[in-house]
């Protein structure tokens, strides 16, 4: 049926360049799937977008365990906030190896992480050059890792979080001086302060 429809990846060095995924059904579970064995996929200049409060994907990206060297970069990611409520942009099942995530934009509105590796280690990422934006303040976090991950990440603004959450978390990562946050009661971190206009 059509909210089970995707485009799923299971072979392994596919590269998918400036393509526009737009999903248009009611509660489309996943709108791209990587399977175990799809290793060193590269997703490049890819635009996600929903249509409308109803017709969206739940999540848009899912990536079974084990699948190295999945590289995304210069994506943007367009969701709305649907009524179904969707949970995570990109969601690991587990472990990934040498993930990177370079120049990306997303505008989500997500009851959990938007970017969901808390399930298992995600070894040697690389993340850098992410704007991040949840507008599910009662919920919604940022990008959300195991704590056993490792890698390094720098240059990252994830802002409208709910409160009293980091914009990245997982105590194994190497965080640059460059990842600034806020939340719904504008609260901050990072190498910049700003006011509220009264």
């Amino acid at each position: 049926t059509a909210n089970t429809a995707l485009w799923s990846v299971t072979a392994a060095n596919c590269w998918i360049e400036n393509v526009r995924i737009i999903s248009n059904f009611l509660n489309i579970a996943t709108a791209m799937s990587v399977a175990t064995g799809g290793d060193g996929l590269m997703l490049k200049d890819i635009e996600w977008r929903d249509t409308s409060v109803i017709l969206g994907a739940l999540i848009q990206l899912s990536v079974a365990t084990t699948v190295d060297d999945l590289t995304i970069t210069g994506n943007r990611f367009i969701c709305t906030a649907l009524t179904a409520a969707a949970t995570n942009v990109i969601k690991f099942a587990g472990s990934a190896p040498r993930f990177v995530l370079t120049n990306c934009h997303f505008d989500a509105a997500c009851t959990a992480a938007v970017v969901n590796g808390s399930a298992a280690a995600l070894v040697n990422l690389y993340i850098d050059g992410v704007t991040l934006m949840n507008s599910d303040t009662t919920a919604g976090l940022g990008m959300a890792f195991h704590n056993s991950s490792t890698g390094y990440v720098n240059n990252v603004v994830a802002i409208n979080l709910k409160n009293d959450v980091k914009g990245v978390t997982g105590t194994g990562l190497s965080i640059g001086p460059f990842v600034h946050y806020s939340n719904a009661v504008n609260a901050y971190a990072g190498l910049f302060s700003y006011t509220v206009d009264a």
